[in-house]
């Protein structure tokens, strides 16, 4: 039975290996030598990583994206993830040889609590940056004013922080997933440390690193 898990929305901008910048080029045309500017892509670093800590991530991702292309792992979105991600800035070169998830199907799971969305045909990333933070205030109030009681134990456990990523937590022990997937080190180390004592859950949080070294040691058990 393939592996099951829900990916948090925060791995998909950085799920693109390369961008587009103008690099100088230099040949000859006739006798004379010209160098021009040539859109060429060009290897990304990611904000705040070096680019040795950028290729890892990316080194990660793309050995997730296999695992889930050749049948190992399903991959799964909620309706929250995927409303997260049209609010995160795209990389360029989506839909590339340089997008690793590229070709990879993503599952729907329903979230514990139903809303419904409409997104409109016209939607557009202008739309996107003004409805951003209108909804992100309104998804705060509604998940702070949750009363089910799986969720407010959940709560206790962080003092109230982090609720979005509970939220994801939770949408996957409601429908038996394995784990969650984050490169949201803060909320992972907030969930899974003994302080003073970790997130009781059955779902599995785990940076991609830590999937896969998961993964490699269920193989050899």
């Amino acid at each position: 039975m393939p592996i099951t898990a829900l990916l948090d929305a925060d791995l998909f901008p950085k799920t693109v290996t390369h961008k587009l910048e103008i690099v100088p080029h230099s040949g000859w045309w006739a006798n004379t030598r010209l160098t021009l500017g040539v859109w060429t892509p060009v290897r990304r670093s990611l904000s705040g990583k070096s680019q040795e800590e950028s290729d890892a991530i990316y080194n990660d991702l793309r050995q997730v994206a296999g695992l889930t292309k050749n049948g190992c792992v399903d991959a799964y979105e909620s309706d929250e993830t995927f409303f997260e991600s049209l609010y995160l800035k795209p990389p360029g070169l989506r839909g590339t040889p340089f997008e690793m998830f590229r070709g990879v199907e993503r599952k729907r799971v329903r979230s514990p609590l139903r809303r419904t969305y409409l997104i409109e045909s016209s939607f557009s990333d202008e739309d996107a940056k003004f409805l951003q933070k209108q909804h992100k205030d309104r998804w705060n109030q509604l998940l702070e004013n949750i009363q089910h009681p799986r969720f407010l134990k959940m709560k206790k456990r962080t003092g109230g922080h982090h609720l979005a990523d509970l939220y994801h937590v939770w949408t996957a022990e409601e429908n038996s997933l394995d784990c969650f997937i984050t490169l949201d080190t803060t909320f992972l180390n907030a969930v899974t440390l003994w302080k003073p004592k970790p997130l009781d859950t059955p779902v599995r949080i785990l940076t991609p690193r830590q999937f896969l070294q998961w993964i490699s040691a269920t193989r050899r058990a």
